[in-house]
């Protein structure tokens, strides 16, 4: 039986069908991640879903969290190596996606631009599309239509790499933004709804599975081997946690003492040092 991969990708911002080609990152490091072993095997089935920008905003925006800034990741100049840069990408996205869904109208704008400089820089391929900047600002005081704008923009993200076999630049962006959202679940989320927190928490163990899974098939380059060591341990804590199901704390049938607190916070602190090794 086949085993089929459905990637739900944060597969990053393309902005037009223009063919023009700037200097960029992307023609120096294009081929230095290299597949080692197809995807699709024979043995078994495996469908994998990976997270979405919007998934966290919209749930924090939707428990009536209160919007907190500060936790966004510092807009920093476009200067890092070629797959950081992807990571970083990945973790912008989601703020803009947080600072869109509160109505955060200038930080919004300022995330969007800095998506939009290091889509470019990166050489996805593709130009500034100014249409989509102008539907962007004209919605500014729609935190729905802002969701769905950003939506296109993954899916479109998406189609690009797929058609261009780059799925491991877009691996590399959805790291990003998985991290990005394990730190809001951490921040925001576990301190407002903490049956909430447990239901993300499982779908974010699920994820890191995924995550792994899916780059088992690449070399991993050095530059961002550090970031791969920190997924294998996320991996590995998650597995420690013991964590109980949202189901089970809402009904009694599990209670927080059966939580390995211990790792839970070793967790949280490893998240912490995702993303500040990307601030270096």
């Amino acid at each position: 039986m086949k085993r089929f991969l459905s990637f739900l990708l944060v597969l990053g911002i393309v902005w037009g069908c223009g063919s023009g080609s700037n200097h960029n990152k992307n023609k120096d490091y294009v081929d230095s991640i290299k597949r080692e072993r197809p995807l699709l095997h024979t043995d078994s089935a495996r469908i994998i879903s990976l997270p979405t920008p919007m998934q966290i905003p919209a749930l924090l925006r939707n428990t009536n969290a209160h919007y907190t800034k500060e936790l966004l990741t510092p807009l920093m100049p476009i200067d890092k190596p070629f797959f950081q840069s992807n990571i970083l990408f990945g973790m912008y996205i989601l703020d803009l996606a947080y600072a869109s869904s509160f109505s955060d109208r200038q930080t919004a704008l300022l995330y969007l631009k800095q998506c939009r400089d290091l889509s470019i820089d990166l050489g996805f391929g593709m130009n500034a599309d100014m249409g989509l900047i102008t539907r962007f600002e004209r919605n500014l005081e729609r935190p729905d239509s802002l969701g769905r704008i950003i939506l296109e923009m993954y899916k479109s993200g998406h189609e690009y790499f797929r058609y261009n076999e780059r799925e491991a630049i877009g691996l590399m962006m959805v790291m990003g933004c998985m991290y990005e959202g394990m730190h809001f679940s951490f921040k925001e989320i576990r301190n407002t709804d903490l049956i909430l927190f447990f239901h993300i928490l499982a779908q974010q163990k699920e994820y890191v599975s995924n995550l792994l899974y899916a780059l088992d098939a690449y070399q991993i380059p050095d530059e961002v081997q550090p970031e791969f060591d920190i997924l294998v341990k996320t991996d590995s804590l998650f597995g420690k946690l013991n964590a109980p199901s949202a189901y089970k704390l809402k009904t009694g049938a599990a209670t927080l003492k059966d939580v390995n607190t211990k790792s839970l916070n070793e967790l949280d602190s490893l998240v912490t040092v995702f993303r500040q090794g990307m601030l270096e």
